[in-house]
């Protein structure tokens, strides 16, 4: 098992209002703070350059934090006058391209990771029967495939008995196939180690794989952390629900406490609603909505077949856009249709596309 302290429902790592300015202008991570507790995977995700390699980098100690406070299994390894080097963190990290040393077989790349005064056999061959390379010990990185070139690269990382493992997007240079195969086996791999974890990556389904939780972030700041069930059906603002997946917000408005009036229809709720603010929308998934050919008041302005489905862009009278997901062939471009709110879901409300409240429909 790794390194961990005492009590395991105390945060492995914890940063507080972390941050990083390059040239006095550019902020690559802005006040951010957040915690992972003990043998937890927390995935990193957002597009390209909205922080999260960086902020990866100065929890490894790469990057020295221009502010904030930053705690590794309980040391305090960052704060304004102090500043612990990477080898004294007891951080493992795995790279995107792996980085083995091209001059030595598997098992000497493993031993690698050890500190020379305190090598120990029975760990090596425990971590190299853990991740199911016993038969490729006298292989050299370039007789391997990337899937063991990949379990190589996180052996060595786990046999030091680091406190915390980071990957930064480790899989990003395999193909589709062989991605799958590999996250699977990360994630069995350091849950049976116990393993705090931080996994960076811009897939989200990668992320909603892997994930204990996810930390979506967009512009150098969080914009929400929490499971991946919560991210994907509740996201807190607009970027994270369109990461996520295709998301339209159209405007709402009370008629009564119990109605919510949109321009495809009036939707009942259970609960009463009862507010003032102004400005109100509903968050649509493709999979949310009905469609019928009565009334017909919006239309297909696009079709594409995206294997598992069929995904229609539909423009409704205000000339917003909807996608609306079906198993079946249906509808031709410039169609006219009318669409409705499925009455099995549940409605979530925003204020300027942040998220308000939630509430059910009334069946």
């Amino acid at each position: 098992m790794l390194n961990k302290i005492n009590n395991e429902n105390f945060p492995i790592i914890r940063c507080i209002g972390i941050g990083k300015t390059y040239s006095n202008t550019t902020e690559a991570v802005k006040n951010v703070t957040l915690t992972v507790n003990h043998g937890e995977i927390l995935v990193l995700l957002g597009p390209s350059g909205c922080g999260k390699t960086t902020l990866l980098r100065l929890i490894a100690g790469f990057e020295e934090p221009s502010n904030g406070t930053l705690s590794v299994g309980g040391q305090l390894v960052s704060m304004p006058g102090k500043f612990v080097k990477p080898e004294k963190r007891k951080v493992g990290m795995v790279f995107q391209d792996y980085a083995l040393f091209p001059h030595l077989n598997v098992e000497k790349n493993i031993e690698f990771g050890l500190d020379k005064s305190n090598k120990s056999t029975e760990r090596v061959e425990k971590i190299i029967s853990l991740v199911g390379l016993e038969n490729l010990l006298n292989r050299m990185p370039n007789e391997l495939s990337g899937g063991e070139q990949q379990r190589t690269a996180l052996a060595r990382a786990l046999v030091p008995n680091p406190t915390v493992m980071l990957f930064d997007e480790p899989l990003s240079n395999l193909d589709a196939s062989l991605r799958i195969k590999i996250r699977e086996e990360i994630k069995e791999i350091v849950k049976q180690a116990e393993a705090t974890t931080i996994f960076v990556t811009h897939d989200k389904e990668e992320a909603m794989f892997l994930g204990d939780r996810i930390a979506i972030m967009n512009n150098g700041k969080i914009e929400q952390i929490d499971t991946p069930e919560y991210i994907y059906n509740q996201p807190l603002t607009k970027f994270v629900a369109e990461f996520m997946d295709p998301a339209s917000f159209i405007d709402v408005t009370i008629t009564d406490p119990h109605t919510l009036h949109t321009e495809i229809g009036d939707i009942k709720v259970k609960e009463a609603i009862i507010t003032d603010k102004q400005n109100l929308q509903i968050l649509i998934r493709g999979n949310n909505i009905d469609l019928s050919q009565e009334k017909r008041s919006c239309i297909v302005e696009s079709i594409e077949f995206k294997g598992s489905h069929y995904s229609y862009i539909i423009k409704l009278p205000s000339g917003k856009i909807i996608e609306y997901i079906s198993q079946e062939n249906i509808l031709e471009v410039s169609d006219n249709v009318s669409l409705s709110i499925k009455k099995n879901i549940p409605i979530h409300i925003y204020q300027d596309e942040k998220y308000m409240m939630s509430t059910k429909i009334e069946l």
